[in-house]
């Protein structure tokens, strides 16, 4: 498959472009000729955050919906990112954009036939991607359900995630046993944190059929933590972005391979001219969220890096690409030419199945690993040591850590340069 864009996503470029030209104030000043072509679609602005927060509300919204709170129909949210690459941003969310493809049941094997099956407990950071999210510490139970027929369920975050609480535990566990959920959509590095508080309080945690990780990267060790934890459940990657308006950016089928979810939105991976990547080159991903008309952002910079795979797929949808997620930008190093990405870096820790969670701070003069809650031997820290000098990294200082800092937005940073 062509890692550029197919001549079906062209095309629905082509209407969603023109759409957005003719009801979006930011993009009124856009030029298409008759018919989009590739090269056309080169030489379309790139945007950023900055332009969301600098033209919010009026000027990069649909002028086919009304903003105040009174008019605005009920499917549509203002929703808030959490910051974790940088200032929050508002943006408008459809609600009804489809949280699954339409053939998950065979994408995924799972037994759940229809959406309407669902019911999916959320765990991720207090700061995430809606107003009641900020809340969440003071509501209750109830409150917290949301959905059709109260489908969902979004936890409480623990208050302290390196020092979870009993009564926490014992909350949470409860809630679940309540609700039952057959999916988990979860912050990965929160999951893991509460799994290991259950170990040491000795309260088990029902599997549901699926767990999705989401929201940050997760280190390849902690994935191998959580399917030994929840050893009856599916776990798959779910791959999306707040300021998207709930369109979806990727997903894991059941044969392990992330695809481009190209039915929402189309994704471009670019090197540092700005031209497309070929197979298994790391660049910066782009994307236009094509299910979202009332907020439409055409050619975004999501700030994730990523490298388009020549793999082929047998699942139902191997018609959609397939990429390798390397990181976030600002979670990656230039060393002597050549891009290290915090998936790089995961792979050569992941060999020491003793480190689960951990921070590297990387300059180019030092590197600190600090490790949680392990005390490494010198053979395994003589190792990682090796394949990051290998890579032209300066020699690691080591610290064992009981607990961490977050970032503003409560995520986990694994990788810090300065």
């Amino acid at each position: 498959m062509n890692p550029y864009i197919s001549t079906d996503s062209l095309n629905s470029l082509d209407e969603f472009i023109r759409n957005s030209i003719r009801d979006v104030p930011f993009y009124n000043k856009y030029r298409l000729s008759d018919k989009l072509n590739y090269e056309e679609l080169r030489t379309l602005p790139i945007i950023d955050r900055k332009d969301i927060r600098d033209n919010f509300p009026r000027n990069i919204t649909s002028n086919r919906i009304f903003l105040s709170s009174s008019l605005m129909p009920k499917y549509l949210k203002i929703w808030s990112t959490s910051g974790t690459s940088g200032d929050r941003v508002s943006v408008v969310g459809d609600t009804r954009i489809d949280g699954m493809p339409d053939n998950f049941k065979l994408f995924l094997g799972t037994s759940i036939c229809r959406s309407s099956e669902i019911k999916m407990a959320i765990i991720t950071s207090p700061i995430c991607n809606g107003s009641t999210c900020n809340r969440l510490s003071i509501m209750s139970y109830k409150e917290r359900l949301s959905g059709p027929e109260q489908c969902k369920l979004t936890l409480q975050s623990p208050p302290n995630l390196f020092n979870i609480s009993h009564s926490y535990i014992t909350n949470t566990t409860q809630e679940l046993e309540l609700f039952k959920p057959n999916i988990i959509l979860a912050d990965p590095i929160y999951l893991y944190l509460i799994c290991k508080r259950c170990e040491q309080f000795g309260i088990s945690l029902n599997c549901p059929e699926m767990i999705f990780h989401s929201y940050e990267y997760c280190p390849k060790n902690i994935l191998s933590y959580l399917k030994n934890f929840f050893s009856t459940s599916s776990i798959y990657s779910y791959y999306g972005a707040t300021e998207l308006g709930g369109a979806k950016l990727g997903m894991e089928c059941k044969y392990g391979n992330m695809h481009s979810w190209k039915s929402q939105s189309i994704l471009e991976i670019i090197d540092k001219s700005m031209n497309h990547c070929n197979y298994d080159e790391i660049g910066e991903l782009i994307t236009t969220n094509i299910a979202n008309p009332y907020m439409p952002l055409i050619r975004y910079r999501v700030g994730d890096l990523a490298s388009w795979k020549k793999d082929t797929c047998n699942c139902v949808n191997a018609d959609w690409p397939i990429l390798e997620l390397h990181g976030r930008k600002s979670e990656s190093i230039i060393i002597n030419g050549k891009i290290i990405t915090l998936r790089l870096l995961d792979e050569i820790i992941s060999k020491h199945s003793d480190i689960e969670l951990y921070k590297l701070f990387i300059s180019k003069a030092e590197t600190i690993l600090e490790v949680y809650d392990t005390e490494l031997n010198k053979t395994t820290a003589m190792r990682i040591n090796n394949h990051f000098s290998e890579l032209g990294l300066a020699d690691i200082s080591f610290h064992n850590k009981n607990q961490f800092s977050l970032e503003k937005s409560l995520k986990f940073k694994l990788l810090s340069t300065y």
